[in-house]
C-alpha cells in the first residue's frame, strides 16, 4: 500500500513538473494579471511574458520636458523601471509624468517597461523567428489568442504597430522603441496600406511623440519575468 502511494505521488510531482512548462504563445496567470509568453528558455522553465492589454500612452508627458532619468539598461528594464522610480522620488514627481511606464506599474508587482534588447526578443517572437520581416500570419493567430484572453490586438489604429516603447533611454530626451516601417516599394497595394507588408525596427524616438489616436498608433506592452 505504501509503495501504490509512493507511485502516486511521483505521478502527481511529474505532472505538477509537466504544467510548469511554458510555450510561446501561451496565456499564464500572473497575479490576477494575464499575459502572454514571449520569450522561455529550453526547459520551458522561465521567461518572460507580455501583458494582454497594450497600452496606448505616450512615454513622458510634458512635452517640453528633455532630460535623462539614467535607465540606460538595455537588457533588463527592471532596472530601467527601478532607476526611475528613484527619479520620480528624487526629483519630487509623479508616475502620472510618465504615462507607459505608469501603466506598467500599477500591473502589479514584477511588471515593468522592457529595455531595448527584450523589445526585440518581442519582434522576433511576433514575426515567429523571422528577424524585422512582418509575419502577417502570425500577427492574426497572436491577435484572436489575446482577445480571447480579454486583452487587446497587437496594434491599434490600422493595425501598424508605429510605436512600441521600451524603458532605455538614448540620447537626451530619446528613448529606443520598436517602429514598424512600411515597404515602400509596395505602398500602392492593399497590404501594404494596411501594413501587411513592411519591417520593423529598433531606434530612438522622441519620448513625447503623441500616440493612439492618430495614424502613429501605439501599442506598447509591460512585461513579467517568470
Amino acid at each position: 500500500m505504501k509503495r501504490i502511494a509512493f507511485a502516486l505521488v511521483c505521478l502527481l510531482m511529474i505532472s505538477a513538473s509537466v504544467k510548469a512548462q511554458h510555450q510561446l504563445g501561451e496565456i499564464i496567470d500572473i497575479n490576477g494579471v494575464k499575459g502572454m509568453v514571449f520569450l522561455v528558455d529550453d526547459r520551458g522553465e522561465h521567461g518572460l511574458a507580455m501583458s494582454v492589454k497594450r497600452c496606448e500612452e505616450k512615454w513622458l508627458a510634458n512635452k517640453e520636458a528633455k532630460f535623462e532619468t539614467n535607465s540606460f539598461y538595455e537588457d533588463d528594464g527592471e532596472k530601467n523601471m527601478k532607476v526611475i522610480e528613484n527619479y520620480i522620488k528624487e526629483n519630487n514627481q509623479e508616475w502620472e509624468d510618465f504615462p507607459f511606464l505608469k501603466f506598467c506599474h500599477e500591473l502589479g508587482e514584477g511588471w515593468y517597461a522592457p529595455a531595448n534588447e527584450e523589445l526585440m526578443a518581442l519582434i522576433n517572437f511576433i514575426n515567429k523567428g523571422e528577424g524585422i520581416k512582418y509575419n502577417h500570419k502570425n500577427v492574426k493567430e497572436l491577435n484572436k489568442s489575446l482577445r480571447d484572453a480579454g486583452g487587446d490586438a497587437l496594434w491599434g489604429t490600422l493595425k501598424t504597430p508605429n510605436l512600441y516603447f521600451s524603458s532605455t533611454e538614448a540620447e537626451k530626451g530619446h528613448v529606443y522603441a520598436m517602429v514598424f516601417e512600411h515597404n515602400t516599394a509596395n505602398a500602392l497595394s492593399g497590404g501594404a496600406i494596411f501594413g501587411i507588408k513592411g519591417r520593423y525596427v529598433l531606434r530612438p524616438v522622441m519620448k513625447v511623440l503623441p500616440g493612439g489616436k492618430a495614424l502613429t498608433a501605439i501599442g506598447s506592452r509591460a512585461v513579467h519575468k517568470f
